[in-house]
């Protein structure tokens, strides 16, 4: 093919990308869990209620400045948490505080943090903070603080922790499409985290030319998170249907809930849109879990814990006839 037909479908195909999207990326930044206006109500909130707590948080990670991490979770958490830390040193809405490095000092650790996190094989498929050796949602770790320390990097550094974004979009991106995962279920579900929060971190930044590889991750949003796991759960996984449509257990489903609950919040903020109240899957996400590991009298008998395992929704209409009981009881 000559290159002049390659660059003719690939622009006809971007521009399809583009056009089936039903939502707007904010262009500024913060925009993964926090925005501008999201971020100046939260610092009122602190300095209104949780000042002391926040300056000792401050303090907390002012000593770990010069300290190595004790472990791969203390990596994930501290490269938010300093990248949070510039962000909110360079907004002037926490001026009130006593932060004992600058923005840049702050940023420059969270980059630090960033370049050392390395993708691990996951033993049970889904990103989980429950094992050190494991480590665990390495990829939102890292778009959030790119999002968040974004005014304080180089290009140079955007550039480096930007390639290890797109290398974990890569390897789980083959794991999230639709020939390949085709129920709804937790390994689909952690496995799709990578493919929403790249897109979300990247968007906008023409300066690393990846333009369309950029608007693929952008429009795997909409194809998986919305169209596949969202409308899709909304149908036939949500109240007051049951969760017939789930394919795996309880643990797994439980499991599966930080996935859904952290992507949900993440989009929500950056494309203005509240997610979580949205869709009724995710609304009432937390009375099934509740449902799960509170002993409930099913037909004469009790059961304790996450006892159901109901691949293939062997016990839907036992589970649909108490769910809808219970939601009676936790709304009225």
């Amino acid at each position: 093919m000559k290159p002049v037909s390659k660059l003719i479908i690939t622009t006809i195909l971007f521009t399809l990308h583009l056009s089936a999207l039903d939502f707007t990326v904010r262009t500024d930044r913060p925009r993964i869990f926090l925005n501008q206006e999201k971020l100046e109500s939260v610092a009122k909130y602190v300095g209104k209620y949780e000042a002391a707590r926040f300056q000792r948080f401050i303090t907390l990670m002012d000593g770990k400045m010069s300290l190595m991490p004790r472990n791969e979770n203390e990596v994930l958490f501290n490269t938010k948490n300093f990248a949070f830390l510039a962000l909110a040193k360079n907004s002037g809405h926490f001026d009130r505080f006593q932060f004992g490095s600058s923005a840049k000092a702050y940023a420059d650790k969270s980059f630090a943090l960033a370049q050392t996190i390395e993708e691990k094989a996951e033993a049970v498929h889904s990103a989980s903070f429950s094992s050190k050796s494991e480590g665990g949602f390495f990829t939102m770790a890292l778009c959030v603080a790119y999002d968040w320390a974004h005014g304080s990097w180089s290009e140079a550094q955007k550039r480096e922790i930007a390639q290890k974004i797109i290398e974990s979009y890569h390897n789980r991106d083959k794991e999230a499409k639709v020939d390949h995962r085709q129920k709804l279920g937790m390994n689909m579900v952690a496995h799709s985290y990578q493919t929403g929060i790249t897109g979300i971190a990247l968007h906008g930044e023409s300066f690393l030319g990846q333009d369309a590889l950029i608007a693929e991750m952008v429009g795997d949003v909409q194809t998986i998170w919305f169209d596949r796991i969202l409308k899709l759960a909304e149908n036939y996984a949500g109240y007051p249907d049951g969760m017939a449509g789930w394919s795996e257990g309880a643990s797994y489903m439980k499991r599966a809930s930080f996935a859904i609950a952290w992507m949900s919040s993440a989009l929500s903020t950056a494309i203005d849109r509240n997610i979580n109240a949205e869709f009724n899957f995710v609304k009432t996400f937390p009375l099934y879990l509740f449902f799960y590991s509170n002993p409930l009298p099913i037909r004469g008998k009790e059961y304790t814990g996450l006892f159901m395992q109901r691949n293939g929704a062997v016990s839907t209409s036992i589970f649909t006839e108490n769910m809808n009981l219970m939601h009676y009881h936790c709304t009225t």
